[in-house]
């Protein structure tokens, strides 16, 4: 809803409800919430629960840090700093 007070239609359903659409950005980020739904719509749909969960978060803090150690590794970050003493 706007703050004028005027409804908005936002994301999109199929006519059936079995498939929506959104353009909120990092719903799915959080594990928590994600693991709910997933099992939510399962259980909508008559599958049996996810025999494992993976955590997200844990995964993008690992890569972060392998990606930062690659960086750290390859660049000359002493040579980086003088440069940016200017």
């Amino acid at each position: 809803m706007r703050a004028t007070g005027e409804q908005v239609v936002d994301g999109a359903v199929s006519p059936d409800g079995r498939i929506i659409g959104t353009y909120l950005h990092g719903l799915f980020d959080d594990d928590n919430f994600r693991h709910h739904f997933i099992a939510a719509v399962r259980r909508m749909c008559h599958v049996s629960p996810a025999e494992s969960l993976r955590s997200y978060r844990l995964e993008r803090r690992q890569r972060l840090d392998d990606l930062a150690a690659a960086l750290r590794t390859a660049l000359d970050l002493n040579q980086i700093e003088r440069w940016l003493a200017v």
